[in-house]
């Protein structure tokens, strides 16, 4: 079996899923056959007292499903060590500090507000075994400028 297939059933173990894409591209310097590279898009989260407030219609699709699908990459990686690589990302906007405050918020309180709205999903994210390598998007590209996120520059 691959990487690939092997990922596939872990997903599906957790969740209904159908299909997971596959790309190879030497573009992007993953030549290996041993090396998964695993990307979570866009989250946007913010907290549900401004999701309540704002009165917006979508929000984060079902943390508590997004929890387990990273608990289930943190087990499929350390299933695939050492022999196989699995490195996982958030590529951007894993915060909407947009949708959550109005300009630059100083202090910080907004992500601090969302990371405690989203402990358990922010925590399994964070899991060094996992060791998801974050990349910021223009939604939560601020977060570099504090003390808490200041990893992610």
């Amino acid at each position: 079996m691959s990487l690939h297939a092997d990922l596939l059933r872990r997903l599906q173990s957790v969740a209904a899923v159908q299909l997971v894409a596959r790309l190879k591209d030497t573009r992007l310097n993953c030549p290996r056959t041993s090396e998964l590279h695993v990307f979570i898009p866009d989250i946007h989260l913010i907290t549900a007292a401004r999701h309540a407030e704002g009165g917006y219609r979508y929000g984060t699709n079902y943390p508590e499903l997004l929890e387990a699908v990273v608990r289930s990459l943190a087990a499929f990686k350390r299933d695939a060590a050492p022999a196989d690589e699995v490195v996982v990302y958030q590529i951007g906007d894993l915060f909407d500090l947009w949708r959550q405050v109005d300009g630059l918020d100083p202090e910080a309180n907004a992500a601090s507000a969302i990371q405690n709205d989203h402990a358990s999903l922010l925590s399994a994210l964070r899991d060094p075994e996992l060791n998801t390598q974050f990349l910021l998007g223009n939604h939560d590209y601020d977060l570099y400028r504090f003390p808490n996120f200041d990893a992610w520059q």
